[in-house]
C-alpha cells in the first residue's frame, strides 16, 4: 500500500516518549515489526528508537504510516491499566493526535476528514436480516423471461435492498 498520509513530527515525537518509557526494547521491536514498520530498529535509547521508526514509517513509500501508528499505539490506547502513568500517556497522545486533525480508534489513527466504516462490508449482512434481499431476488429471478421492464425493476430494488441493508446501523 502507497504511503499517502504523513505522520507530523511532534506526533513521532509525543508517541516516541510515551511509548518508549511504556515498553521494552526487545517488545518495541517486535511492535514495530508487526505492524509493518519499514528496516531495521533503530540504535539508540527506547525513546529515540520509537521516535525515529516513526519518522521512517512517515517517509517511506511503502507501509501505511497511520496504520503502523495506530498499530503502534494501540495496545497501549486500549488496554484496561488506569493508573496515572497510563492516563496520562493516552491523553498526551490523544491531544497530539487533535492537535494535527487526527483521531485514533481501535487500532487505527484516522486523519482529518476520513472516518473508520462503521462495519465491514463482510460483516454487514450477515449480521442483519436478509429475508428482504431474498424477496427481491425471487421477483427479479421470476419476472426474467416474461416480464424483462419488471425483471429490471426488481433487480434495482435488490440492490437497493442490500445497500440498506449494509448502510442501516
Amino acid at each position: 500500500m502507497r504511503n499517502t498520509e504523513r505522520i507530523p513530527s511532534a506526533v513521532c515525537h509525543v508517541v516516541g516518549d510515551v511509548i518508549g518509557n511504556a515498553y521494552g526494547h526487545n517488545f518495541l521491536d517486535t511492535l514495530f515489526k508487526e505492524h509493518g514498520a519499514p528496516g531495521e530498529a533503530p540504535d539508540g535509547a527506547r525513546v529515540t528508537k520509537v521516535t525515529a521508526w516513526l519518522k521512517r514509517t512517515s517517509v517511506d513509500v511503502e507501509p501505511d504510516a497511520l496504520g503502523v501508528l495506530g498499530g503502534v499505539i494501540a495496545g497501549y490506547m486500549d488496554d484496561s491499566y488506569s493508573d496515572d502513568f497510563r492516563v496520562k500517556g493516552r491523553q498526551r497522545i490523544s491531544e497530539i493526535l487533535a492537535k494535527y486533525g487526527m483521531t485514533y480508534g481501535t487500532g487505527r489513527v484516522h486523519a482529518a476528514g476520513s472516518s473508520a466504516p462503521a462495519m465491514s462490508l463482510d460483516k454487514a449482512p450477515r449480521s442483519r436480516d436478509l429475508g428482504a434481499l431474498e424477496r427481491e431476488h425471487q421477483r427479479a429471478v421470476s419476472n426474467v423471461a416474461s416480464d424483462s421492464p419488471a425483471a429490471i425493476t426488481a433487480a434495482s430494488s435488490l440492490l437497493e435492498s442490500l445497500f440498506k441493508v449494509y448502510l442501516v446501523v
